[in-house]
């Protein structure tokens, strides 16, 4: 069941993820992002450890400083990915370190 038609073209992955148990004192954090295209991981990104660079620390294998990866909206912005005319799948995951994982998947059609 498609439910959306986008144009064909690069698209970059913008997240934004809320830990709803932060909101009751729990605290665990984000640890890691992984999406699916069509069934192929195209972004698998974890919080596990930073590299230091002349420009800072750099955090999900993304270029240093990590503060440019977050946009005026809040949303961690991921790979790039060129998407193709036809129908596709696109699945996102969130974990975070205490094990818990969410996810969701969204079908669409390419123009």
């Amino acid at each position: 069941n498609f439910t959306q038609t986008i144009r064909q073209g690069e698209y970059a992955l913008a997240v934004r993820v809320i830990d709803p148990p932060y909101a009751r004192g729990s605290v665990s954090g984000t640890y890691r992002f992984k999406a699916l295209l069509d069934g192929k991981v195209f972004v698998d990104r974890k919080f596990d450890s930073a590299r230091i660079t002349d420009k800072g620390l750099a955090f999900l294998g993304l270029g240093a400083p990590s503060s440019t990866i977050v946009d005026s909206e809040g949303r961690i912005i991921l790979d790039g990915q060129f998407i193709p005319n036809g129908q596709h799948s696109l699945e996102f995951s969130a974990y975070d370190y205490a094990g818990n994982a969410s996810s969701f998947t969204w079908k669409f059609q390419v123009e």
